[in-house]
């Protein structure tokens, strides 16, 4: 059977510059019995006169009991409640909170109890290219190492990413002929897992938008082509609602849902039912393709996604009595558990919202995307009011250690769905230079890095550029075992999932044109 969490990925996104390059897991020395989790609190800022580390740390099965703290090659020793010193005379100072106490020599945090502190006083080089940097804690039982964002110590080194580029371009290439191969007379045979290849919306999106980016970077009028085919084939293909539905069954089998009554036969949803995220993603694309060629079929396709996202029951919903907070169903407004769940007891919404499609937070930051890039594009004021119910949402929701659930009926925190809603509100706070937003994004990235080290981040105006980071050594590493990958047809995958060849196209290009972006800079 297809595991649950490989179905809702497939299902559940279109390409997003991101994914998981590592083993879920904070490293703990074996010796010890402490566990040392570093939450999304963990932030090292470069600052003047001093640089700024701030950690969040979790400790669970024992006390943990800091003696020293390795920052990049520099060893600082506990001398004091509030002074470090390495042992060329270096100095620096901590402030803890009420998390964190002072023993002779040691900064000790109790087992499942937080610990914050601020050290500064000291100049601190972390590793080139790494957005996360490594700190590692040292106490009489092992060490422990956390991740922290490193932000404002240098750019990426777009001339070593640029020495891919000629590989690039030939890869790219090369998947365009390959995906030539699985045209249709008007669109693409999307291969998936769930199904005989048919042509499907998600995917042939992901390709409109692929293809945009190359046109972009090459001028070449063949790309222009097959671009506009697929957005031709998104107006043609668009529901009399607005929506896009999925050319296959979708239900129990297939792990969308386990309650019969989620589905009005009982046990799956027919061929064509539309669902949010593809909608989503196709009315992207759409305003993708108006930007970049001015084809009003495409705003007015893009127009009648917004009509579905927020009119009847499968639309926008305010999930509070005062209106701040609200989502887009994933589907049907039916039951996702069984109602004596504690997860519907404890889900805190309006009750005609309760136990529904409702929250799954994924699609609500594409949805804020979607709004926010028609609201650019027509000034239409009234889009505004539903974009702050979803940030106001998604900020509700983000956890104390700084993650996010998939949704209130799926408790758990994947990788690449915490990208998605970290993206869509590090975009928000950029367009409207609230840093509350930029910090929220923050979180969740640095929460994402400690949980799936090292955490792939490779979009530049979704996370490198706003929250200045340098992701270099990781933007390397994804060249080089991507372009090893492609296969002798030219596919990433050999047509087993097409969602995932546009995936390349699209990452792939949008990497060229940051490289070109930063040439300018």
């Amino acid at each position: 059977m297809i595991s649950r969490r490989a179905v809702l990925r497939a299902a559940g996104g279109l390409a997003v510059l991101s994914g998981t390059a590592g083993t879920a897991g904070i490293a703990a020395a074996a010796a010890s019995r402490v566990t040392v989790n570093g939450w999304g609190g963990c932030d090292l800022e470069h600052q003047w006169p001093t640089d700024l580390l701030r950690l969040q740390l979790h400790v669970t099965g024992a006390t943990l009991a800091i003696d020293r703290i390795t920052l990049f090659g520099k060893d600082f020793s506990v001398v004091g409640p509030h002074r470090l010193r390495a042992a060329t005379g270096e100095r620096a100072y901590v402030v803890t909170d009420s998390g964190v106490s002072y023993e002779p020599g040691r900064l000790v945090i109790r087992p499942d109890e937080t610990g914050a502190m601020e050290i500064s006083g000291a100049r601190l080089n972390p590793p080139t290219g790494q957005a996360f940097a490594p700190i590692v804690l040292h106490e009489a039982g092992g060490s422990h190492t956390v991740y922290a964002s490193a932000r404002g110590f240098r750019p990426p080194d777009y001339a070593a990413e640029r020495a891919y580029a000629e590989r690039m371009m030939a890869a790219l290439l090369r998947l365009s002929d390959y995906l030539d191969t699985r045209m249709t007379d008007t669109g693409w045979l999307i291969g998936a897992s769930w199904g005989t290849p048919e042509e499907e919306p998600q995917g042939i999106a992901g390709i409109a938008t692929g293809y945009v980016r190359l046109h972009q970077l090459t001028r070449d009028p063949g790309h222009a082509r097959r671009a506009r085919r697929a957005l031709d084939w998104l107006v043609a293909n668009q529901q009399p609602s607005g929506a896009y539905g999925f050319p296959w069954v979708w239900g129990i089998g297939t792990g969308h849902a386990y309650v019969p009554a989620h589905f009005a036969n009982g046990h799956d949803h027919p061929p064509g039912t539309p669902y949010a995220i593809i909608t989503i993603n196709s009315g992207i694309a759409l305003l993708t393709g108006f930007a970049e060629y001015g084809d009003r079929r495409y705003l007015a396709a893009a127009r009648n996604v917004a009509r579905y996202l927020l009119t009847g029951e499968t639309g926008f919903h305010w999930l509070d009595a005062k209106r701040s907070r609200g989502s887009i169903p994933y589907c049907t407004y039916t039951p996702m558990l069984p109602d004596n769940s504690p997860l519907v007891a404890a889900h805190d919404v309006l009750p005609e919202s309760r136990n529904t499609s409702v929250e799954t937070y994924n699609i609500d930051a594409f949805g804020l995307q979607f709004f926010q890039t028609l609201r650019h594009i027509t000034g239409d004021p009234r889009l505004w009011p539903y974009e702050q119910g979803l940030v106001h949402n998604l900020l509700h929701r983000i956890q104390p250690d700084g993650s996010i659930d998939y949704a209130w009926y799926e408790p758990d925190q994947p990788d690449y769905y915490t990208y998605a809603v970290a993206a869509g509100l590090i975009r928000q706070g950029s367009a409207r230079h609230r840093p509350n937003l930029l910090e929220a994004g923050r979180r969740l990235l640095t929460w994402r890095d400690n949980a799936y080290h090292p955490s792939l981040i490779i979009s530049v105006p979704e996370a490198i550029g706003p929250l200045r980071l340098d992701n270099t050594t990781i933007a390397l590493d994804y060249l080089a075992s991507t372009l090893a990958s492609q296969l002798a047809d030219g596919s990433f995958t050999g047509g087993t999932a097409t969602r995932s060849d546009a995936d390349k196209l699209n990452a792939l290009s949008g990497m060229l044109l940051a490289m070109a972006e930063g040439d300018r800079e």
